[in-house]
């Protein structure tokens, strides 16, 4: 199965929030229903093929998009997810109250990090403070944070954030998982991305972390314990993250049966997966575009005259069809269509 860019990638704060979606949108990992005559498929290995080795699974220091869907998806829960319609939806926050000022979420009370420990408010805080603190040098804070003001714990399962100013789509500033406060808290901001936990970590997702096998493979176990608030554990027993950085190999892998599931196709390549019997191409929009931006400290784009000239010159149409081999959509605004 694989997922298509039905878009040009260009990297955006909403661009990379869907994007992230497409293991859990594809596959429906978590939260499957799974009969008792149904056993046999919780015994099945679901692999992954992406093109580079990672560079670390610790939700407060990960710059990887690849690395970003394992965590945001498989290893740990965000406060706060999208549903198919790209609306914000309770995840690890089962309900908020939200104001021009402030939110206060209010956490699900049968979630655990995969050593036992209950996940609380206090790990929320903690990510947050974490995250904020400069010498981290988080990339939460750019993301997610750059509004939000402070934290405060208002009980077990209850945390409320002061944002600095009113501004639109406060939940999107939510949309990341809180880490484990009493494995991390004692590792100086400074030197959490040297920290093992990158490379060992423990989450509270549907996914448990198994081993990594480095430039190799990665590998997971389906989280038994999982919150039946969030659908329980998940129906697939195993998920390997195999590392393939030939794409035309990788093609071959996908083909041949190696890999369930390529990382986004090439336009190109996408004619032949969807031809192939034991396979099914999936398109899904991502809210992304792409645009020319004329740089307007040259000369010869100083004329909004010139620039729209310019503009109006390109053959949209054409390149949808040539570059995109027709996976994609004409925008008709900065709002992706």
């Amino acid at each position: 199965m694989n997922p298509l860019n039905s878009r040009i990638q260009i990297p955006g704060r909403s661009a990379a929030i869907i994007a992230l979606s497409s293991i859990a949108l594809t596959l429906g990992i978590s939260g499957c229903s799974v009969s008792d005559d149904s056993s046999t498929v919780r015994e099945r290995t679901l692999v992954l093929g992406y093109a580079s080795e990672l560079q670390g699974l610790n939700p407060i220091v990960s710059t990887d998009q690849n690395a970003n869907e394992l965590i945001y998806y498989l290893l740990f829960t965000p406060l706060v997810t999208y549903d198919a319609d790209f609306r914000p939806a309770p995840a690890m926050a089962e309900s908020w109250v939200l104001s021009d000022s402030a939110v206060t979420f209010q956490l699900r009370d049968d979630l655990s990090w995969h050593d036992g420990t209950p996940v609380t408010a206090r790990d929320v805080a903690f990510t947050f403070e974490r995250a904020k603190d400069p010498d981290t040098a988080s990339p939460l804070s750019a993301a997610y944070l750059s509004n939000v003001a402070s934290v405060e714990i208002l009980g077990e399962h209850e945390v409320r954030f002061q944002f600095s100013a009113p501004h639109s789509e406060p939940l999107e500033d939510f949309f990341w998982p809180p880490a484990p406060a009493h494995l991390l808290e004692d590792i100086p901001a400074a030197e959490l991305l040297r920290s093992p936990f990158n490379r060992a970590p423990v989450g509270n997702g549907p996914y448990r972390f198994v081993r990594w096998d480095v430039n190799q493979q990665l590998v997971f176990e389906a989280n038994a314990d999982y919150s039946p608030s969030l659908g329980g554990p998940p129906a697939i027993a195993h998920v390997v993250y195999r590392i393939i950085p030939d794409q035309t190999t990788m093609l071959a892998e996908l083909l041949n049966g190696g890999i369930q599931l390529d990382g986004p196709l090439a336009p190109s390549d996408a004619d032949r997966v969807g031809e192939a019997e034991d396979l099914q191409l999936l398109s899904f929009p991502w809210r992304q575009f792409a645009y020319v931006g004329w740089n307007t400290r040259r000369p010869q784009f100083a004329d909004p005259v010139v620039r729209r000239a310019l503009t109006m010159a390109i053959d949209r149409e054409s390149l949808v069809q040539t570059v995109l081999e027709g996976h994609g959509t004409l925008a008709s605004g900065p709002i992706p269509p």
